[in-house]
């Protein structure tokens, strides 16, 4: 990739009325305090926020012409991903059994489209054959690292 293309991507301004960060969804409530219906709203806030952002960093991306996600793309993703993670998990902490299923298929419908396009999320997810870690899946994470080593 070259320079020119590297420069062209700028991160992600934020959008207001959005939290920039799923962390201040959460600012100020009690996860223990928090009714099952206020706790499935926060779950869809803080998944729609990370849905967002991907759809801002895919955005750019495209309009800069780029075709191969530069590092600092790459990153932006992986920082929206596990701050809603761990916003999801903060928010869930307290749910019992079933309202902690039901929270999951929503986080699961809600950012699906997005986490599913990755072929290990997607085979992880769905189990092809029966169960996540077939032959295919530690192929294709052998071959990630082996990408990852010859680029660095």
């Amino acid at each position: 990739m070259s320079e020119l293309q590297t420069e062209k991507y700028m991160p992600m301004p934020h959008r207001p009325g959005c939290p920039a960060n799923p962390k201040t969804i959460m600012q100020g409530r009690t996860p223990s305090l928090m009714p099952a219906d206020n706790m499935k709203s926060t779950v869809v806030s803080i998944t729609t926020n990370f849905c967002w952002r991907m759809q801002e960093v895919e955005r750019r991306l495209t309009k800069s012409g780029v075709t191969v996600p530069p590092l600092r793309a790459k990153q932006e993703v992986a920082d929206a991903f596990w701050e809603m993670a761990k916003a999801l998990e903060e928010c869930t902490s307290t749910a019992d059994r079933s309202s902690l299923e039901t929270l999951k298929e929503i986080a699961r419908r809600e950012i699906g489209f997005w986490t599913w396009r990755s072929p290990c999320m997607n085979r992880s997810f769905f189990k092809p054959h029966g169960y996540s870690g077939d032959y295919k899946m530690i192929e294709m994470m052998y071959d990630l690292e082996h990408t990852a080593k010859s680029l660095g």
